[in-house]
Formats: structure tokens, sequence, C-alpha cells
């Protein structure tokens, strides 16, 4: 495979897929994208946030208020970065597709993935804050109901505050697992000078 150099060096680029019977052993599985992927950097022109490259956050299966499917379907939680140039990087380094927003995808199988359309005009389910570089690695969890109490879930996700120039871990709730509403301020933050985290948290 080969990656663009003008693009944020992470552990990104596109979406694969393997399987195990013990989770030890692993087989690959071929997907229709490049390279064998089954989650690749978007090219749609209307669709942004994705373009330059994307990474996994979460995979479940179910259904969902919005879209119901009585043997579940996949929900793939992604991130991706677009073709910004993320601002107040260090000198002469990559920042193309640092500027980093969530998505959505669904698949029957969990190999063939087809994007779901996001409130933000982007195509994005959620994108960053102001004060935010990006909003990346989204992990969802669905909270405990009852009765016919509406379904609810929530999205931790990682971010970077461009206030304190640190990690930090943001969290956002749904009914539908598509249009998101951010919790005000962030779940955990950087610790203490001279602590573990003292940087940040992911």
């Amino acid at each position: 495979a080969s990656f663009d150099s003008d693009v944020v060096p992470l552990a990104t680029g596109a979406v694969g897929l393997a399987q195990s019977t013990d989770g030890v052993v692993w087989e690959r599985l071929a997907g229709d994208e490049a390279g064998g992927a089954c989650l690749v950097p978007n090219e749609d022109e209307w669709w942004g946030f994705d373009t330059s490259h994307v990474g996994v956050g979460d995979v479940h299966v179910m259904s969902s208020r919005v879209i119901q499917n009585g043997l579940g379907l996949y929900w793939m939680f992604y991130f991706g970065g677009d073709g910004e140039e993320l601002a107040n990087a260090p000198a002469g380094a990559p920042t193309r597709g640092g500027r980093m927003s969530i998505g959505v995808a669904l698949s029957n199988d969990g190999v063939h993935w087809g994007r779901v359309e996001g409130e933000h005009p982007s195509g994005a389910a959620l994108e960053p804050a102001e004060g935010e570089s990006f909003v990346g690695w989204p992990q969802a969890l669905r909270l405990p109901s009852s009765g016919d109490q509406e379904e609810s879930w929530l999205l931790y996700y990682h971010a970077l505050d461009e206030a304190s120039g640190r990690f930090a871990i943001g969290s956002a709730v749904s009914s539908d697992c598509v249009k998101w509403t951010r919790r005000d301020g962030y779940c955990l933050t950087a610790g203490p000078e001279g602590s573990f985290d003292a940087g940040g948290v992911s």
C-alpha cells in the first residue's frame, strides 16, 4: 500500500477486516476496496470529512429505532480526516487530515459498507466543537433502559483541546446512533504535572 506523505502520520488510512475462531490466530478477509480494504477515504465530491484517511473506532451488530433489521446490521463508528491543514502544527510536520470528525457506516455482512449521512454539511455525525482541533477514535455504548424508555447510546471520543494543548475524552448521547448531542465539558482530562497522564488522555 502507498501512503500520502502530506497526511498526518497516524495509524489510519483505510479499514480492513480479519476473523478468528480463538482470538489468537487471525485471517484477513479481502474487501472490495483498494488493497483489500473494506472502507477507504471517500471520493464523493459533496462528502468532505473523511477524504484523506479513515480509521475504525467501534463496531456493533444491532438494529436501531431508525433502521430496523431482524438479524441486525453491522454499525461502524469510524473517523476520518479531510484535506484541511491542521493549524498550530510543528514546522515541517504533515498536517493534512489532522482535522478529524466522526462518521457512521452500515453493513449487512461486515465487509461491504455504506456511509450514513450525518447532520453536518460534511456528512459527519460529530465534528470538532469550537476550541477542538479534532474528534476521533469513537467508542459507543448502549445505555440500560426499561419499559417504554427511549433507547439511548453514549459515545466516548478522543479530542485535542486547543486551550490546553492536551488530549481529552469527551462524550455525546443519541437515541438513534446517527444524530449525537455533546455533553458539556470533557469527562476526563489530563492529570496533574508529574502524573502518568499529564500530557493528556485517550
